[in-house]
């Protein structure tokens, strides 16, 4: 009888190289797919939802029986930007403006909460739809990095228009960030308040991503930085507040909310132990993101009021330029 029997066939090789050439091309086609997608997020937020909870005056100043008037001006790169001047009541002429400066996703109502009692003290208003939000020209948010434009042609349409020498600045959020950019670059704002600014864009949106969606730093983030500098032109490491705050020497008001889960309080914080004197902090226990006015209105209105009063009301008309 016969035994001998045909040997087995050897297993057939693995195609590693195939495998892993598969991977990878899974990996840059969802990398791209979800960087597309985050750095549309960035590049168009949402618009405002007006609520009493969030901005609380959510028309025009005569809700508050504020006069005003609608103005229009263009940033240095051609986009037309609009707002509301709300001059200082007639039996207290003043040169004073506080420059209004909202946050990412905002417009110009976010500062409506403090019209009336910096009207009423003395001041002229000036609230104002940065690039891509309210009745401004559309185009795209960049985290700071070309909303300082809209800033410094705030502060020129208020000098050269309107005849102002002193010029204040009370911004919230991203528009904090976007104001301590601006005032690196413009010596003619005098002091500002600062409500949730963040140190870091970079580390503001990865903070939030984690919080919203559970995007992990990586792998995803870097492409979505990546690809929301080339739609939007922009350098995102040229928008931290940090890199700059230390060389105004200028009066801030630092504003954050302990609770505040949109911008973490440690921004604030960084930044404030970054900042030059004469400077200021004022933490919430109870606050939220920008919600300070809803916390204590009493107490927020009356250290903003303050504030501009000390360093704007007895402080020589600015004769310096923008360099």
């Amino acid at each position: 009888m016969n035994t001998n029997t045909t040997p087995a066939s050897p297993p057939a090789p693995i195609k590693w190289g195939k495998w892993l050439f598969g991977l990878f091309l899974t990996y840059v086609s969802l990398s791209l797919i979800v960087g597309l997608y985050f750095s549309h997020l960035l590049l168009y937020p949402k618009l405002p939802h007006c609520t009493k909870k969030s901005y609380y005056y959510c028309k025009t100043p005569k809700e508050q029986k504020l006069p005003f008037a609608s103005v229009s001006f263009t940033s240095s790169d051609k986009v037309k930007l609009r707002g509301w001047w709300i001059p200082a009541p007639k039996d207290k002429p003043s040169k004073r403006v506080v420059i209004v400066v909202h946050g990412r996703g905002g417009d110009k109502r976010v500062g409506m909460r403090y019209a009336k009692a910096i009207h009423n003290a003395g001041f002229h208003l000036f609230a104002f739809d940065l690039r891509n939000s309210g009745e401004s020209e559309k185009a795209y948010n960049s985290m700071g990095y070309h909303e300082q434009k809209d800033v410094i042609a705030a502060v020129t349409y208020a000098i050269k228009v309107k005849k102002m020498q002193n010029i204040g600045v009370f911004a919230f959020s991203m528009g904090a960030s976007t104001t301590i950019l601006a005032m690196s670059k413009d010596l003619r704002i005098q002091a500002a308040i600062l409500n949730a600014s963040f140190a870091s864009a970079r580390q503001a949106i990865s903070e939030r991503a984690q919080a919203l969606y559970g995007y992990a730093s990586y792998p995803f983030l870097p492409v979505s930085f990546w690809l929301y500098g080339i739609r939007g032109q922009l350098k995102l490491s040229h928008t931290n507040a940090e890199d700059v705050v230390g060389t105004l020497k200028r009066p801030l008001l630092f504003i954050h909310g302990l609770e505040d889960k949109v911008v973490l309080p440690h921004h604030s914080k960084h930044l404030f132990k970054l900042a030059k004197e004469p400077k200021q902090l004022w933490l919430l226990p109870k606050g939220k993101h920008v919600n300070a006015w809803q916390v204590d209105r009493k107490q927020a209105e009356a250290r903003v009021v303050q504030f501009f009063k000390t360093f704007l009301g007895t402080s020589q008309p600015t004769t310096r330029k923008t360099p």
